[in-house]
């Protein structure tokens, strides 16, 4: 009975985050439903930290209810490497990982379409930049089953929190820069790990 509530208020943080931050999650269905209103900005601009943190919530309020509705399964294999080493080395770890996913599946397909897009007189690359970040957000979200020891059913069902977060990354990508992504992705990744490892 204690584990039905404990995911039952799990699931109302989850919305209550999401409800929260509709401003946000307007912005970014607009952003994916009607790509010809999207406008090409510099990848190089002044961060803005309440967009960016928007996203944090959105996704973290995808997740966290993700996570309520879901079985639970304690079979990461990130948290078993992690736990043998020390806080320092984990930050260092957890760092460069999000850097190379942010370069793979963000800043070199995004910086691509930045560059299709800017010499696109139809607006046609607008609608292809959309099919690229859905592309990008699949397989980013899929290659991380790899993130459990055994995957089950419930593991392949949560990846659907790393596509709406690639998804999410995309977005701020196009609208903050590439550091926010970073940035963001970072603190998530580290507020996900650390409850694991403490």
């Amino acid at each position: 009975m204690a584990i039905i509530g404990a995911r039952i208020s799990l699931l109302a943080f989850g919305i209550v985050l999401l409800l929260l931050n509709q401003k946000t999650i307007r912005e970014v269905v607009k952003y994916y439903t009607k790509p010809k209103e999207n406008t090409l900005t510099s990848p190089f601009k002044k961060i803005n930290w309440d967009n960016s943190i928007g996203v944090l919530l959105v996704s973290w309020g995808f997740s966290i209810s993700i996570v309520a509705i879901l079985p639970f399964t304690d079979n990461f294999a990130d948290v078993n490497v992690l736990k043998e080493v020390t806080p320092l080395l984990t930050l260092i770890m957890i760092l460069y990982r999000v850097l190379f996913e942010e370069v793979l599946f963000r800043l070199i397909p995004w910086g691509w379409m930045y560059w299709l897009r800017s010499m696109d007189k139809t607006g046609v690359m607008q609608y292809v930049n959309i099919f690229v970040a859905l592309l990008a957000a699949l397989i980013f979200g899929l290659l991380h089953i790899g993130n459990y020891t055994n995957p089950t059913l419930t593991n392949w069902l949560s990846l659907s929190s790393q596509v709406v977060g690639g998804l999410l990354l995309w977005y701020l990508t196009e609208k903050e820069g590439i550091l926010a992504a970073i940035s963001i992705h970072y603190v998530f990744n580290m507020v996900v790990l650390w409850q694991f490892l403490f």
